[in-house]
């Protein structure tokens, strides 16, 4: 597990965005969103928006990799020129359209029946999402959240015996998604070579983005990049993420002063860029 905050780290921070093709990747909800009792009120802080905007103008890449279907992220960021990657790396916003993985696309009639199935949520403060091929159970705003996660597992375990899907868990939810090969690790190494990049950073704060951490140090270790993993630590800190990390980052505020810091240490552009 480290402790190791990303302030002790700069000269390694600074070799990573010292490289020519630089990428930020960044998970959103408590990363650069505080994370909210309703998932619906999320948004980019003021001080992420004006630097996400600021790095978007100097980086071949920005891009944000979410649970979140990708519409809806690109819904509540609304800044363009960035990659929004939704569903965990399932599906992808390209010109304004959503494209999905076609290993994904045969599970979301399945998918259908899992929620009718399962039926609508009878436990106050739990809530049910479907986002075409994955669904979401959340339990934010219930009361003793520990009992109701049990109850949500035994529930979801018994619809699931008749489908087959894959169940994960994040930080107050249960995530059901296809069996396929693609989590946001998968999405992160995409992006990496479709915008052939020398080096990235990524930010992230829950289960879902071990995935993430694992794929850029597998990566790292190959010799293919240079790379840098942030868990950004909030209100439950998760031993699983700090162990998968490099540094830490304390809070969303932290965040801010880190990608601050980023962008006044880039290199200036040379006039062929």
């Amino acid at each position: 597990m480290t402790d190791m905050h990303w302030t002790t780290a700069l000269d390694r921070l600074s070799a990573v965005i010292s490289a020519p093709r630089f990428g930020l990747l960044s998970d959103f909800d408590g990363t650069l969103s505080y994370f909210k009792p309703y998932p619906e009120v999320a948004q980019l802080t003021p001080r992420n928006r004006e630097l996400i905007i600021a790095l978007t103008a100097r980086l071949p890449l920005v891009a944000l990799i979410s649970g979140r279907a990708a519409r809806e992220l690109q819904s509540y960021v609304q800044l363009p020129d960035i990659a929004y990657i939704g569903n965990h790396g399932l599906e992808e916003l390209r010109d304004d359209e959503v494209v999905v993985l076609e290993a994904a696309r045969v599970w979301e009639e399945r998918l259908n029946n899992f929620s009718r199935d399962l039926g609508e949520p009878t436990i106050p403060g739990v809530r049910h999402q479907n986002k075409r091929i994955t669904m979401s159970i959340t339990y934010r705003q219930a009361e003793q959240p520990e009992q109701v996660r049990l109850k949500l597992q035994e529930r979801l375990q018994q619809v699931n015996a008749n489908y087959g899907f894959q169940l994960s868990e994040g930080r107050t939810i249960w995530e059901v998604r296809p069996p396929i090969a693609a989590d946001k690790g998968t999405a992160l190494a995409n992006l990496i070579a479709k915008h052939q990049l020398d080096a990235a950073l990524f930010l992230g704060d829950d289960f879902t983005d071990v995935a993430a951490f694992e794929s850029l140090k597998g990566l790292r270790s190959a010799g293919k990049i240079q790379g840098l993993n942030v868990a950004v630590l909030g209100a439950t800190d998760i031993p699983l993420v700090r162990e998968s990390a490099d540094v830490i980052a304390n809070n969303v505020e932290d965040v801010e002063t880190l990608l601050a810091w980023v962008l006044e240490h880039l290199p200036m552009p040379t006039p062929d860029a």
